[in-house]
């Protein structure tokens, strides 16, 4: 299956916002509201309307929203659910900044971003559909047989580790 981002562009404004999120508010907290996304509300609705169509088409495999982990939340989510694996291309992310770099990219919470999961034969279909609503989309990447989470920026492969350590919960040191 491929793997298709859609949505809002990804950029800068999308990192930090959960840290900040859990944070205590006082006084010094205005410096750093910058952290704190103001929702589209037109987005969203765009968003909405694509994936009923999406879905009334029959388009759609698997969907899932980039929520507070970002890129890499997502993309690893919603293939351990069933024991795959992913192979992400940075390079192909729409970006609103072009002077990210990968950890910027795949940690970035922006905003109204959705992950689809396609048949590679579907591809065009979708396409059509996402380009007819003048959202930014891209082919991002692809679900693998193998259980791990891969990383690429212009064919070079910066990280590959099981998908396991991404998704399941964190070992507690023992007291």
């Amino acid at each position: 299956l491929y793997m298709v981002m859609f949505g809002a562009t990804t950029g800068k404004d999308g990192i930090g916002g959960v840290t900040f999120a859990s944070e205590d508010l006082d006084e010094q907290s205005d410096e750093s509201r910058s952290a704190v996304q103001i929702g589209d509300p037109l987005k969203e609705k765009i968003l909405i309307d694509v994936i009923a169509e999406l879905n009334e088409r029959k388009l759609l495999k698997g969907l899932q929203d980039f929520g507070g982990g970002g890129m890499i939340c997502a993309t690893s989510e919603i293939v351990a659910k069933k024991g795959f694996g992913a192979k992400i291309h940075l390079d192909k992310v729409p970006l609103r900044d072009s002077t990210m770099v990968p950890w910027e990219i795949i940690i970035s919470e922006s905003q109204e971003r959705m992950l689809a999961l396609i048949e590679p034969a579907d591809l065009q279909h979708v396409s059509q559909i996402l380009e007819k609503y003048e959202l930014a989309y891209a082919h991002i990447g692809e679900v693998t047989d193998e259980p791990n989470y891969q990383i690429f920026w212009k064919d070079e492969q910066l990280g590959n580790v099981p998908i396991n350590l991404l998704v399941d919960n964190v070992l507690q040191p023992e007291r």
